[in-house]
């Protein structure tokens, strides 16, 4: 893994600490939550340069961010779970395909 991808991995994981450590202590409006969701959502948006290591460190954030701050997270609440329902069906079915490819030579 490369150091930029190990440091923004670094960066997220004390990301979604602070976000778990902060609810009970934090103003939701003090923490900026809708300036971090878009700023996270066009990380996403460069999916193909970023490592898979923090593309999966990023959709865990941004699911930190749901559990924990579900009030302010309400008006991206359509956007977030189309975006991780588009991820989960293009994996899976991507799956599916080299599964069933892989089958027709090596069936059990």
């Amino acid at each position: 893994m490369e150091s930029a991808a190990k440091n923004k991995i670094a960066a997220l994981v004390v990301l979604m600490k602070v976000l778990k450590l902060a609810t009970s202590n934090t103003q939701v409006s003090d923490m900026g939550l809708g300036a971090m969701f878009e700023r996270l959502y066009s990380k996403l948006a460069q999916s193909p340069r970023l490592a898979d290591t923090v593309l999966e460190m990023v959709y865990e954030v941004l699911g930190v961010m749901a559990e924990y701050y579900p009030e302010a997270m309400l008006p991206q609440s359509s956007c977030l779970l189309r975006l991780f329902l588009q991820e989960l069906h293009s994996q899976v079915c991507a799956c599916v395909r080299a599964c069933a490819r892989a089958c027709l030579h090596f069936p059990k």
